[in-house]
C-alpha cells in the first residue's frame, strides 16, 4: 500500500507578506473552522470569514455573502475588517489579527 507524504507547511506561514483571506463554512467537516482559525492565527495580516450557513462550499452555498467578503477584502487591499462571522443578517465582515 502506497501512503502519500504528509505536507505540513504551517511552520512557514509566518513568513507570508501578502494579505490573506481565510474563508470557511461553519459546517465544513473536511477543513473546518478549527483549521481556518489556526491558519488565521499563523498568517500575519490574515483575515478570517466564517460563513455561518455553509459547509465546504461557501462560494456555492452563500454566493452573495462570499462575493461580498472577497470584494471587501480586495477593495480594502486586505485591510482591516470587522467581525469573524458572516451571516445573512450581517454585512460580509470578517476578523483580522
Amino acid at each position: 500500500m502506497v501512503v502519500p507524504d504528509t505536507v505540513d507547511d504551517r511552520a512557514g506561514l509566518d513568513a507570508l507578506v501578502a494579505p490573506a483571506l481565510v474563508l470557511v463554512g461553519r459546517h465544513d467537516f473536511i477543513c473546518g473552522v478549527r483549521w481556518a482559525e489556526e491558519l488565521h492565527a499563523l498568517i500575519p495580516r490574515s483575515q478570517l470569514a466564517v460563513f455561518e450557513d455553509s459547509g465546504h462550499f461557501p462560494h456555492l452555498e452563500e454566493p452573495g455573502l462570499f462575493a461580498r467578503a472577497v470584494d471587501r477584502f480586495v477593495s480594502e487591499g486586505g485591510g482591516v475588517g470587522r467581525s469573524g462571522r458572516v451571516t445573512e443578517a450581517a454585512d460580509a465582515g470578517f476578523g483580522t489579527r
